[in-house]
């Protein structure tokens, strides 16, 4: 294979200790850019090889040994698994058709060798994380004097009498704290005169920085990689990927984020209330109290997704060779959340309660006939504390057959398909 092709193997991915695969392209390879849709954990990334395309899609061809697979769902992959991972950037990637206008990336998890006695591999690392820069806000005796500032400047009086108020209320310490990190591997490969086997296993949890429990990710994955020589002739490899995946998520990315409240907070207001409850920042409508926002948030996702397939190979000649190969990728996706009753302030687009004492809303829900009045009146119900569930079920199949011809001359090796047909 020529051309643009450049290959991270699998030792380098294991030192960097990296809780996705994409991260192990991220300054490994020129070309690609990696950009983040999310900074919480288990949040998804957008790959990019040699710029944007000119059509609506622009993520890469993804194949992991051998099967098609989706690029936003890359979380699900063990980095640990990986032996290598080769990224096809021009014409090279034009042995795949047209699915690989935005190049290829081929990623090959960890096999046994046939005659080979078992091999045991345990890895893990525990690591704590924290944020690197806090934002250089405004303390409250700041802040006071340039509100009074802008208020003498308009014509009006200065609403703080005493702007004496030191430090006040350092909002971004209330939301950023020091999170686990952790990741536990197992595999064993090996083989026997005529089949080889690789499998793994991992576990890995990470902890927000922002939200700690309330924004975590954990994973749980199970591999499998069989190759049976059944005849001299006829080959059968067999590859199961499982993944389980639990996330929980905080509103992030614009207004009504959980960073977005902290930034905009008022210094001059505490935390809590002298009752012990979360204060209101009443000031600002569009402006809530970011702990008790964390506090009140509960979303989480569950995801069950198996990739795999069955591949036959008959060595018709020396050099020839036919394979039938039929993969598959299944996802189940499943989403809770909870919405109770809550009071951030008068005005606040997030109440969910009708005041602080947390009477629920009355709604509309429809009219109802009077017989006295021989009229319909209007149904008012209460709207308390909800729960909601979704689930999505994704299911693709592939099948694939084609000949290859392989030819060796000296040190230089030649491999064509010569025909397929893909389904």
């Amino acid at each position: 294979m020529t051309g643009a092709t450049v290959q991270v193997k699998g030792e380098s991915i294991e030192r960097l200790n990296i809780p996705r695969m994409d991260q192990a392209l991220q300054g490994q390879v020129s070309g690609v850019t990696i950009s983040t849709n999310s900074g919480s954990p288990g949040g998804t990334s957008n790959i990019r090889i040699r710029g944007l395309s000119t059509s609506g899609n622009n993520n890469p061809l993804i194949l992991v040994d051998g099967v098609v697979y989706d690029a936003q769902g890359l979380n699900a992959l063990n980095p640990g698994d990986i032996e290598s991972i080769n990224v096809l950037k021009d014409a090279t990637a034009g042995i795949y058709g047209v699915r690989a206008a935005n190049g290829v990336i081929i990623i090959e998890t960890k096999k046994g060798k046939k005659g080979s006695k078992p091999k045991f591999e345990v890895g893990s690392y525990y690591g704590m994380q924290s944020t690197t820069k806090k934002l250089n806000l405004l303390n409250a005796g700041e802040y006071a004097l340039i509100k009074n500032e802008m208020f003498i400047r308009g014509g009006g009086q200065p609403i703080f009498n005493n702007t004496d108020l030191k430090v006040g209320s350092n909002w971004q310490d209330s939301i950023f704290q020091d999170a686990p990190v952790q990741s536990f591997n197992i595999g064993v490969t090996g083989g026997g005169k005529n089949s080889s086997y690789s499998i793994g296993g991992n576990y890995f949890s990470q902890d927000g920085i922002v939200g700690g429990k309330k924004s975590n990710f954990e994973r749980y994955n199970a591999r499998v990689n069989l190759v049976n020589s059944l005849t001299k002739k006829l080959t059968l490899t067999s590859v199961f990927l499982y993944t389980h995946e639990q996330r929980s998520v905080l509103a992030e990315n614009g207004i009504g984020s959980v960073l977005y409240n902290t930034i905009n907070a008022f210094p001059t207001r505490n935390i809590h209330s002298p009752d012990g409850n979360y204060e209101y920042l009443d000031e600002v409508s569009d402006i809530i109290n970011p702990v008790a926002q964390i506090e009140n948030t509960y979303n989480r996702s569950f995801t069950n997704k198996l990739v795999g397939k069955q591949e036959f190979e008959v060595k018709i000649l020396d050099n020839l060779s036919f394979t039938n190969r039929l993969s598959y990728n299944y996802a189940i996706v499943d989403g809770k959340t909870f919405n109770p009753l809550a009071w951030y302030g008068s005005g606040k687009y997030a109440n969910s309660a009708l005041n602080a004492n947390l009477d629920p809303v009355m709604v509309f829900n429809g009219f109802q006939y009077n017989q006295n009045s021989d009229s319909y009146d209007s149904v008012l119900v209460e709207r308390g504390a909800s729960v909601s569930e979704q689930r999505a079920t994704y299911l693709d199949l592939n099948y694939e057959s084609y000949l290859n011809y392989n030819l060796n001359i000296n040190d230089h090796n030649i491999k064509s398909t010569l025909g397929g047909i893909s389904f």
